[in-house]
Protein backbone atom coordinates (compact mmCIF):
# COMPACT_ATOMS: atom_id res chain seq x y z
CA UNK A 1 0.00 0.00 0.00
CA UNK A 2 1.24 3.48 -0.80
CA UNK A 3 0.36 6.78 0.85
CA UNK A 4 -2.29 7.59 -1.75
CA UNK A 5 -4.02 4.24 -1.15
CA UNK A 6 -3.86 4.86 2.59
CA UNK A 7 -5.56 8.24 2.21
CA UNK A 8 -8.30 6.66 0.10
CA UNK A 9 -8.94 3.91 2.64
CA UNK A 10 -8.99 6.42 5.49
CA UNK A 11 -11.57 8.51 3.66
CA UNK A 12 -13.82 5.52 3.02
CA UNK A 13 -13.28 4.05 6.47
CA UNK A 14 -12.05 5.63 9.70
CA UNK A 15 -12.57 9.22 8.52
CA UNK A 16 -15.72 8.67 6.45
CA UNK A 17 -17.72 10.89 8.81
CA UNK A 18 -14.99 13.49 9.25
CA UNK A 19 -14.25 16.56 7.19
CA UNK A 20 -10.57 15.57 6.97
CA UNK A 21 -11.66 12.52 4.99
CA UNK A 22 -13.95 14.73 2.91
CA UNK A 23 -16.96 12.82 4.25
CA UNK A 24 -16.11 9.60 2.45
CA UNK A 25 -15.21 11.11 -0.92
CA UNK A 26 -12.12 8.92 -1.22
CA UNK A 27 -9.62 11.70 -0.52
CA UNK A 28 -7.96 13.46 2.40
CA UNK A 29 -8.12 17.24 2.37
CA UNK A 30 -4.90 18.54 0.81
CA UNK A 31 -4.34 20.98 3.67
CA UNK A 32 -4.62 18.10 6.19
CA UNK A 33 -2.35 15.61 4.42
CA UNK A 34 0.92 16.64 6.10
CA UNK A 35 -0.71 16.38 9.53
CA UNK A 36 -2.06 12.92 8.69
CA UNK A 37 1.37 11.76 7.51
CA UNK A 38 2.87 12.99 10.76
CA UNK A 39 0.38 10.76 12.60
CA UNK A 40 1.28 7.91 10.23
CA UNK A 41 4.97 8.26 11.07
CA UNK A 42 4.14 8.16 14.78
CA UNK A 43 2.02 5.07 14.29
CA UNK A 44 4.67 3.30 12.21
CA UNK A 45 7.23 3.81 14.96
CA UNK A 46 4.81 2.44 17.55
CA UNK A 47 4.01 -0.64 15.46
CA UNK A 48 7.64 -1.31 14.56
CA UNK A 49 8.57 -0.99 18.23
CA UNK A 50 6.00 -3.53 19.34
CA UNK A 51 6.45 -6.11 16.58
CA UNK A 52 9.54 -7.95 15.34
CA UNK A 53 8.62 -6.69 11.89
CA UNK A 54 11.77 -5.36 10.27
CA UNK A 55 14.81 -7.22 11.61
CA UNK A 56 18.23 -6.25 10.25
CA UNK A 57 21.75 -7.40 11.06
CA UNK A 58 25.01 -5.57 11.52
CA UNK A 59 28.47 -6.84 12.51
CA UNK A 60 30.84 -5.00 14.79
CA UNK A 61 34.48 -5.76 15.61
CA UNK A 62 35.66 -5.43 19.19
CA UNK A 63 38.85 -3.47 19.74
CA UNK A 64 41.36 -3.91 22.53
CA UNK A 65 40.86 -1.33 25.25
CA UNK A 66 37.58 -0.02 23.81
CA UNK A 67 34.68 -0.79 26.13
CA UNK A 68 31.89 1.44 24.75
CA UNK A 69 30.33 0.73 21.36
CA UNK A 70 27.64 3.05 20.04
CA UNK A 71 25.72 1.92 16.98
CA UNK A 72 26.06 5.15 15.06
CA UNK A 73 26.97 5.40 11.35
CA UNK A 74 29.96 7.60 12.19
CA UNK A 75 31.68 4.44 13.46
CA UNK A 76 31.10 2.61 10.17
CA UNK A 77 34.24 1.23 8.56
CA UNK A 78 34.78 3.07 5.28
CA UNK A 79 35.60 0.50 2.56
CA UNK A 80 37.35 3.22 0.58
CA UNK A 81 39.62 4.32 3.40
CA UNK A 82 42.60 2.71 5.08
CA UNK A 83 41.58 3.90 8.54
CA UNK A 84 39.33 6.17 10.65
CA UNK A 85 38.50 9.67 9.52
CA UNK A 86 39.25 12.79 11.53
CA UNK A 87 35.73 12.75 13.02
CA UNK A 88 36.27 9.61 15.14
CA UNK A 89 39.47 7.97 16.48
CA UNK A 90 38.41 4.45 15.52
CA UNK A 91 35.72 2.54 13.61
CA UNK A 92 34.17 -0.83 14.40
CA UNK A 93 30.87 -1.20 12.50
CA UNK A 94 31.54 -3.44 9.52
CA UNK A 95 30.48 -2.26 6.07
CA UNK A 96 27.94 -4.37 4.16
CA UNK A 97 27.15 -3.05 0.71
CA UNK A 98 23.88 -5.02 0.61
CA UNK A 99 22.56 -3.39 3.80
CA UNK A 100 24.58 -0.36 4.82
CA UNK A 101 23.93 0.52 8.47
CA UNK A 102 22.18 3.89 8.74
CA UNK A 103 21.49 4.02 12.48
CA UNK A 104 17.70 3.92 12.14
CA UNK A 105 17.26 1.35 14.90
CA UNK A 106 14.54 1.10 17.52
CA UNK A 107 15.83 -1.69 19.74
CA UNK A 108 18.36 -4.51 19.88
CA UNK A 109 17.19 -8.12 19.75
CA UNK A 110 20.27 -10.31 20.13
CA UNK A 111 24.06 -10.35 19.95
CA UNK A 112 25.93 -13.44 18.77
CA UNK A 113 29.65 -14.09 18.52
CA UNK A 114 31.19 -14.98 15.14
CA UNK A 115 34.07 -17.46 15.27
CA UNK A 116 37.22 -17.52 13.14
CA UNK A 117 35.42 -19.61 10.51
CA UNK A 118 32.63 -17.08 10.11
CA UNK A 119 30.06 -19.21 11.94
CA UNK A 120 27.52 -17.31 14.04
CA UNK A 121 27.07 -18.78 17.51
CA UNK A 122 23.67 -19.59 18.95
CA UNK A 123 24.19 -18.00 22.36
CA UNK A 124 22.61 -14.58 22.79
CA UNK A 125 25.29 -12.59 24.59
CA UNK A 126 22.77 -10.00 25.73
CA UNK A 127 21.02 -12.56 27.93
CA UNK A 128 23.39 -15.50 28.35
CA UNK A 129 27.08 -14.78 27.91
CA UNK A 130 28.55 -16.30 31.08
CA UNK A 131 30.79 -18.76 29.21
CA UNK A 132 32.61 -16.07 27.22
CA UNK A 133 35.82 -14.23 28.10
CA UNK A 134 34.03 -10.91 27.69
CA UNK A 135 30.62 -9.69 28.78
CA UNK A 136 28.17 -7.29 27.18
CA UNK A 137 25.58 -4.98 28.70
CA UNK A 138 23.21 -2.70 26.87
CA UNK A 139 23.41 0.70 28.57
CA UNK A 140 21.35 2.71 26.05
CA UNK A 141 19.05 1.95 23.16
CA UNK A 142 22.02 1.97 20.80
CA UNK A 143 25.03 1.62 23.11
CA UNK A 144 26.87 -1.43 24.46
CA UNK A 145 29.33 -1.71 27.32
CA UNK A 146 31.83 -4.55 26.80
CA UNK A 147 33.95 -5.83 29.68
CA UNK A 148 37.32 -7.36 28.70
CA UNK A 149 36.84 -6.91 24.93
CA UNK A 150 38.74 -9.45 22.83
CA UNK A 151 40.61 -7.66 20.06
CA UNK A 152 39.25 -8.38 16.54
CA UNK A 153 36.30 -10.43 17.89
CA UNK A 154 33.35 -10.12 15.52
CA UNK A 155 29.79 -9.87 16.82
CA UNK A 156 26.54 -10.11 14.88
CA UNK A 157 23.82 -7.81 16.18
CA UNK A 158 20.18 -8.26 15.20
CA UNK A 159 18.06 -5.18 15.66
CA UNK A 160 14.65 -3.79 14.95
CA UNK A 161 14.89 -1.13 12.26
CA UNK A 162 12.32 1.64 12.16
CA UNK A 163 10.23 2.36 9.10
CA UNK A 164 11.80 5.10 6.99
CA UNK A 165 9.94 8.38 7.70
CA UNK A 166 7.27 9.17 5.14
CA UNK A 167 7.62 12.50 3.37
CA UNK A 168 5.60 15.09 5.25
CA UNK A 169 5.95 18.23 3.17
CA UNK A 170 5.17 17.81 0.41
CA UNK A 171 3.46 14.42 0.71
CA UNK A 172 4.45 11.73 -1.78
CA UNK A 173 1.35 9.71 -2.66
CA UNK A 174 3.46 7.02 -4.35
CA UNK A 175 5.61 6.37 -1.28
CA UNK A 176 5.26 2.77 -0.08
CA UNK A 177 4.18 1.82 3.45
CA UNK A 178 5.96 -1.39 4.43
CA UNK A 179 3.50 -3.25 6.66
CA UNK A 180 1.68 -6.56 6.64
CA UNK A 181 -1.96 -6.03 5.53
CA UNK A 182 -3.44 -6.48 9.02
CA UNK A 183 -0.96 -3.96 10.38
CA UNK A 184 -2.06 -1.51 7.69
CA UNK A 185 -5.53 -1.75 9.26
CA UNK A 186 -4.00 -1.13 12.68
CA UNK A 187 -2.19 1.95 11.37
CA UNK A 188 -5.44 3.34 9.94
CA UNK A 189 -7.16 2.83 13.30
CA UNK A 190 -4.27 4.56 15.05
CA UNK A 191 -4.33 7.55 12.70
CA UNK A 192 -8.10 7.83 13.00
CA UNK A 193 -7.83 7.83 16.80
CA UNK A 194 -5.27 10.65 16.64
CA UNK A 195 -7.47 12.76 14.35
CA UNK A 196 -10.55 12.44 16.57
CA UNK A 197 -8.49 12.71 19.75
CA UNK A 198 -7.24 16.14 18.69
CA UNK A 199 -10.82 17.46 18.67
CA UNK A 200 -12.92 18.63 21.59
CA UNK A 201 -16.29 17.16 22.48
CA UNK A 202 -17.38 13.91 24.12
CA UNK A 203 -18.45 12.31 20.83
CA UNK A 204 -15.02 12.85 19.27
CA UNK A 205 -13.21 11.57 22.36
CA UNK A 206 -15.42 8.47 22.39
CA UNK A 207 -14.72 7.84 18.71
CA UNK A 208 -11.00 8.23 19.36
CA UNK A 209 -11.17 5.66 22.16
CA UNK A 210 -13.05 3.20 19.96
CA UNK A 211 -10.43 3.48 17.22
CA UNK A 212 -7.55 3.12 19.70
CA UNK A 213 -9.19 -0.04 21.05
CA UNK A 214 -9.46 -1.36 17.48
CA UNK A 215 -5.75 -0.64 16.99
CA UNK A 216 -4.92 -2.70 20.09
CA UNK A 217 -7.29 -5.49 19.03
CA UNK A 218 -5.65 -5.85 15.64
CA UNK A 219 -2.18 -6.00 17.16
CA UNK A 220 -3.41 -8.68 19.56
CA UNK A 221 -4.68 -10.75 16.63
CA UNK A 222 -1.24 -10.59 15.05
CA UNK A 223 0.23 -11.96 18.26
CA UNK A 224 -2.36 -14.66 18.91
CA UNK A 225 -2.44 -16.01 15.36
CA UNK A 226 1.31 -15.60 14.76
CA UNK A 227 0.66 -13.76 11.52
CA UNK A 228 4.27 -12.61 11.26
CA UNK A 229 6.29 -15.79 11.15
CA UNK A 230 9.60 -16.91 12.62
CA UNK A 231 12.60 -15.07 11.21
CA UNK A 232 15.88 -16.59 10.01
CA UNK A 233 19.18 -15.11 8.87
CA UNK A 234 21.82 -16.24 6.37
CA UNK A 235 23.73 -18.20 9.01
CA UNK A 236 20.66 -20.36 9.66
CA UNK A 237 20.49 -19.21 13.28
CA UNK A 238 16.78 -19.21 14.05
CA UNK A 239 15.15 -16.38 15.90
CA UNK A 240 11.71 -17.00 17.37
CA UNK A 241 10.57 -13.43 17.82
CA UNK A 242 6.90 -14.33 17.74
CA UNK A 243 4.92 -12.05 20.09
CA UNK A 244 5.22 -8.54 21.22
CA UNK A 245 8.73 -7.47 22.11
Amino acid sequence: MNVGDFFTNLSYGELAQHTTGMSGAGMVKPEEQSRIINFMNQGLTRIYTRRAHNIHYVNIMLLEGITTYTLDPQYLVDPNSSGPTNSVPYTYIMYDETDVFDGNLIKLHAINAIDEYGTVGKTDLLTNGENFDFSIKQVKKDTLMVTNPVDQQLLQISYQKNHAPLSVSPPDHNEEILLAPILEEALMAYVGSKVFGAMSGEAHIARSQILRAEYERLLSIVEEEDLIQTLTDDSCVKFTDRGFV
